[in-house]
């Protein structure tokens, strides 16, 4: 895919913070993307080490399951 394609929806994601914190869900409505591609340019950002993923654990699945990512402060 095509570099200035991805680094543009990094910066789209991004402008989803709101104090540090990225909610999928929020993102998903804000940018009409579907959730597994938030998740899939947060994770890109996570590896650059951007982001850090946000899990909450869930007693029906019985796993941890993520819904956001917080800013790495600088």
């Amino acid at each position: 895919m095509n570099t200035t394609k991805w680094l543009v929806r990094k910066m789209y994601l991004l402008s989803c913070a709101k104090k540090g914190y990225i909610s999928i869900d929020k993102a998903v409505k804000k940018l009409g993307w579907s959730k597994p591609k938030v998740v899939a340019v947060g994770c890109l950002l996570a590896k650059d080490d951007i982001l850090e993923k946000v899990y909450i654990y869930d007693k029906k699945l019985n796993a941890d399951m993520l819904i956001g990512f917080n800013v790495k402060s600088l």
